[in-house]
This record gives structure tokens, C-alpha cells and sequence, in this order.
């Protein structure tokens, strides 16, 4: 039996999709899954021991999917554009979100997601559409022990030396992500750096950039951050798994709502989320601890500094 899951998607929406991927895997064991997704999701599960083969999105997709005579095609991804083109290929039954384009065609099966109305997250939801291949097998999230992603040991070899250099009185380790693509939400660069400056006094203080970000770091904290020997930035290049690698290691992150906060709650590291209350709804995660940002203004630094003692504290 060969099934197919197919999620075009950024790292978050990846990384919260991983469970439903896996559990695949339980219900029918003996099947064959493969994968189509892009270049992130290609990168972020490339060592995940359930999928038996990965194809990253390309001009040959019905192709591909036709090779395989697919029982069951998943899609996470729901808009019109993709289901008209999945629904092109021999898949057998195809299984996505409800919408009104796809309501009486009789090879789409539906699952109804609502954020408000049933309190569930992403993460929640994308197992129902797995659950909807097998309702009788009704799977929970506590019962996927093999869905974490997997830094290879180059990967893991790599941070070991970057946290050696940057750690040497072996505090714990506190990430900040102070950017997201996708958070509507966030602190100014002003209130993390001081935050990390209130760190700094206890912890070892690691900030992950890419692109251009560093160059924000650098320009606008201050130099005796910057220079404090329990400071460092992590600038990491396209391939996540080292970012994985590094939150492996870490004590605690804190961040807004963006695809670096699914990868520690993925890794069962605990979490300050920066959300909107919209984003506790769709985006939780069972290691998050949350402070809201659309309510009523605060002290956020203080807020998040009284949270950390909570959690990091003996």
C-alpha cells in the first residue's frame, strides 16, 4: 500500500505537520509513504526514519504521484490552486481540509478545522486528517514517540564546538529569536536587548540569525553586550538541521510566533512564546508557556524574566 502526504509550507507549518506524517506509520506499518513537499520540509525531514522517500515539489509532481498508484493522498495544504492540481492525479482518495470547492467531490474526503470553535492547534487538526483515512484508529498526539526531527552527528558535532567556545562557565543556555516572517506580534529589537542584557547576569545568552540579521544584532545592541563572554550569535546558513542541532541543546527558548518555536517544542524544549492570543488557539505547543502581546501593554521584559525564573529555577 503506497500513501502519500504532500505540504508546501515554511519550517512552522513543517515541523507541527511532522506528527501527523509519522503516525502514518502506526496505522498501517507495512506501507509505503512518501513525501512531496519543499525545499525546507526536504531539509527538516530528510533523517526521519518513517517516510520511505522524499520528493521535493517540482514541474513532474502528478508524475511522480501517478508512479505510485497512491491509496491515499493527505494534503495539508487546502487552497484550490493545489487540490485542483492533486486532483488531476490517480490517487485513489484524496484527503484535505473542507472547502466549498471541494464539498461533493466524491474522491475528497474532508476534515472541518475551526480554531475557535474546537480549541484545537495545527498540529491537532493535521492528525485528523490522518484519523480520516481509519476513524476507528483515532490516534492522539501522546501516543507519536518517533516524530522528533533528527540532526545529523555533523550537525550535532558542529554546535557542540560553537557552544564550547561561547559557554565556558556551563550555564544554561537561554535561545532568543527575536524574528519571524510569519509573527504579526513581536517585541522591538530595544526591549529583547534588554532582555539579554538582564540574562547575561545568569545565563548564557545565544541569538540564531539568518540573512541580513546579524547585521540588526550587531548594529543595534549594545557593545557590552556584544562583547560579554556569555553572549554569542548563531548565523546559520540554509540547512536547519543545525538550528535543530543547536535547540537540542539549549535550557530554554524564547521567541514569537515563527517556525524556531515549533522546532523546540517538536525537541520537547520548554518555551517563552511571544504570541497572540489568536496564535495560543492555532499554534500551541505542549512545552510553550505563554505571554500575550495583543492584550492590554505591559512590562513584556518583566513579564518574561519573572516566567523564566518559574521555569529554569531549581
Amino acid at each position: 500500500m503506497n500513501i502519500g502526504y504532500y505540504i508546501d509550507a515554511r519550517i512552522g507549518d513543517n515541523v507541527t505537520a511532522l506528527p501527523s506524517i509519522c503516525v502514518i506509520k502506526l496505522i498501517y506499518p507495512q506501507c509505503k509513504l512518501l513525501v512531496w513537499t519543499n525545499a525546507i520540509g526536504s531539509n527538516l525531514f530528510c533523517n526521519i526514519k518513517a517516510i520511505d522517500k522524499i520528493y521535493e515539489i517540482s514541474d513532474s509532481l502528478i508524475e511522480q504521484i501517478n508512479s505510485h498508484s497512491l491509496i491515499y493522498l493527505i494534503s495539508s495544504n487546502s487552497d484550490q490552486k493545489t487540490i485542483t492540481l492533486l486532483k488531476t492525479s490517480n490517487a485513489k482518495t484524496i484527503i484535505t481540509y473542507l472547502k466549498p470547492y471541494n464539498l461533493f467531490d466524491f474522491r475528497v474526503k474532508t476534515v472541518f478545522r475551526s480554531y475557535r470553535l474546537y480549541k484545537r492547534s495545527e498540529k491537532q487538526f493535521g492528525l485528523n486528517l490522518i484519523n480520516r483515512i481509519n476513524p476507528r484508529a483515532a490516534i492522539t498526539l501522546q501516543e507519536i514517540h518517533n516524530a522528533r526531527l533528527q540532526p545529523t552527528p555533523k550537525h550535532k558535532k558542529s554546535i557542540q564546538d560553537f557552544l564550547s567556545c561561547i559557554n565556558p562557565h556551563k550555564r544554561k543556555i537561554i535561545a532568543i529569536n527575536p524574528f519571524g516572517y510569519t509573527a504579526k506580534y513581536n517585541l522591538t529589537l530595544k526591549e529583547y536587548q534588554s532582555l539579554s542584557k538582564a540574562l547575561l547576569q545568569n545565563y548564557c545568552v545565544v541569538i540564531p540569525t539568518f540573512g541580513d540579521k546579524k547585521e540588526q544584532i550587531l548594529e543595534l545592541f549594545s557593545p557590552q553586550i556584544l562583547q560579554d563572554e556569555n553572549f554569542a550569535i548563531f548565523h546559520n546558513n540554509e540547512d536547519l538541521l543545525y538550528l535543530v542541532a543547536l535547540i537540542e541543546k539549549i535550557n530554554l527558548l524564547i521567541s514569537p510566533s515563527t517556525g524556531t518555536i515549533h522546532i523546540a517544542d517538536n525537541l520537547h524544549i520548554p518555551s517563552i512564546a511571544l504570541f497572540s492570543h489568536k496564535d495560543t488557539l492555532a499554534w500551541k505547543g505542549e512545552y510553550m508557556h505563554y505571554i500575550i502581546l495583543d492584550q492590554t501593554p505591559i512590562d513584556y521584559v518583566y513579564q518574561t524574566l519573572h516566567l523564566i525564573n518559574q521555569i529554569l529555577s531549581p
